[in-house]
């Protein structure tokens, strides 16, 4: 009887050995290191002016920038949002523009060893550069025309515009 009670416990040792290699895995996911998170980090600066009555006043009266206010019922709730945009309505019957004031502040941007340059020429558009684009674009300068005659040119390059005459 001893010499079948060993076999058949070398044949179940070697398949409980067996088994535990088939079903033994190693955790890959703690061989790969996690990226780290990134970090989003934002300001914003509240106005403290006044309340958003003053602003639409202040608006109205020509002594800050154009602000327009809305209303609008939403189809998928039936709920009414109000909002207040800077310029002109662009729901008023009349149709006017506005000239706001801006400062384009280029900022470049590094990510590892990619660089993001708005002032350095992109060789994919014509070695023109983002702030050219911009510039040029109808959020751009007018240059001195006046409302239609800028809407009847906005596309124009700014370089190619002759002054107004």
């Amino acid at each position: 009887m001893p010499k079948i009670v060993l076999p058949s416990l070398a044949l179940v040792v070697t398949g409980v050995l067996a088994s535990y290699s088939l079903f033994a895995q190693t955790d890959s996911s703690a061989q790969v290191a996690t990226p780290p998170q990134l970090h989003g980090y934002y300001t914003h600066v509240p106005w403290t002016g006044g309340t958003h009555s003053d602003a639409q006043f202040q608006a109205a009266a020509g002594t800050t920038i154009p602000l327009a206010t809305y209303s609008i019922v939403a189809t998928k709730d039936n709920r009414t949002y109000n909002g207040t945009i800077v310029g002109t309505s662009p729901f008023a019957a009349t149709k006017s523009g506005s000239t706001i004031n801006t400062v384009v502040v280029p900022i470049k941007i590094t990510i590892g060893t990619s660089v993001f340059d708005p002032t350095v020429g992109d060789s994919c558009d014509g070695n023109v550069s983002a702030q050219t684009r911009l510039l040029q674009s109808p959020l751009g300068c007018k240059c001195g025309e006046s409302d239609d005659q800028w809407r009847e040119r906005w596309h124009e390059p700014v370089c190619q515009r002759s002054a107004p005459g």
